[in-house]
């Protein structure tokens, strides 16, 4: 299995916020990274969004 290291940047137009303009939190991101393949249905009303961003992150990583 790979080994992952996110390392989130605080500072104005860093990560962070970008993935808040996206309206997700690091937390849910490392969701995603670390459970690829975990289906739990998601904690806040934006499921359907969040479920838009592990499809992309699931293919961008298998594009590479």
């Amino acid at each position: 299995m790979a080994y992952f290291e996110i390392i989130w940047d605080e500072e104005p137009g860093g990560n962070v916020e970008h993935v808040a303009e996206h309206g997700l939190t690091p937390e849910d991101v490392e969701e995603v990274i670390f459970n690829p393949v975990d289906h739990d249905v998601s904690r806040s009303s934006l499921a359907s969004h969040r479920m838009g961003v592990i499809s992309w992150l699931c293919m961008r990583r298998s594009a590479t």
